[in-house]
């Protein structure tokens, strides 16, 4: 946050203390380093000048600190699968809704403890530390996993619904994360074969990616990411196609 100081505002405002305040400005740190304060011991600079002593120009330059810095950003990185299926099995989803569930909105069935790939603990979309999951549907298709991001919040976990992947999946062959388009959100991408189930050769595997981008509140499928990457079957040529595209850097 850019702060800027304005000079005057009282009358009665001495030439020195102006002088200390635009001292404070420059280089825009005046929120981290305290002004020096005025040494001239008559009564009229003491009366004049409200910026010496606490609660003046000091305390006012301190003010901007009183919000917290942006939390750090935090690679997603595997975590365990049991602490993966803890999670999946406890957290609380909405019915049908892609935003972040309230607490006690839908409770997950136990049965659905089937990871169709490992979870993910980092950052993620807009929150700085969250869970990216691939569960089942709880209805035994195999062909038909659910992604989530679960967020931590008062000791339990609330998670979003991720748009279901518009092919039928036979597999999920990797997870990774980007800044897709570039606008400073840690993105997801699943790679893996998918068949269409249409036609004469709907049986026939084929490989895509789904990017999954952070939208406002919640997750949506950001198409032209699978038509970038086409029939990409490595992680590795799906971020060549993207980059030479200019989605990812």
């Amino acid at each position: 946050m850019k702060v800027t100081w304005i000079c005057g505002g009282v009358l009665a405002l001495s030439l020195f203390a102006c002088e200390e305040k635009k001292a404070t400005e420059g280089d825009g740190n005046a929120a981290t380093t305290s002004a020096p304060t005025a040494t001239s011991s008559t009564p009229e600079a003491k009366q004049t000048d409200p910026g010496e002593g606490e609660g003046g120009a000091n305390a006012e330059a301190k003010a901007p600190n009183t919000t917290s810095p942006p939390a750090k950003k935090v690679a997603p990185a595997m975590i365990d699968e049991t602490a993966a299926k803890e999670i999946l099995t406890s957290m609380w989803v909405n019915d049908g809704d892609s935003k972040l569930a309230a607490e006690g909105t839908m409770k997950q069935q136990s049965g659905r403890d089937k990871l169709v790939h490992g979870g993910f603990r980092g950052t993620i979309g807009a929150y700085p530390d969250a869970v990216f999951l691939i569960g089942d549907d709880g209805k035994g298709l195999p062909n038909s996993p659910l992604p989530f991001v679960a967020v931590e919040r008062d000791g339990k976990w609330l998670a979003h619904r991720l748009p279901q992947f518009p092919y039928m999946n036979t597999s999920v062959d990797a997870v990774f994360f980007e800044d897709l388009e570039m606008d400073g959100d840690t993105d997801v991408l699943v790679l893996g074969k998918f068949m269409t189930g249409i036609g004469p050769e709907g049986a026939q595997e084929f490989s895509s990616t789904i990017g999954y981008v952070w939208d406002k509140d919640h997750f949506a499928i950001l198409d032209k990411v699978g038509d970038v990457a086409g029939t990409a079957s490595t992680a590795d040529e799906v971020r060549e196609a993207l980059e030479k595209k200019g989605l990812i850097k």
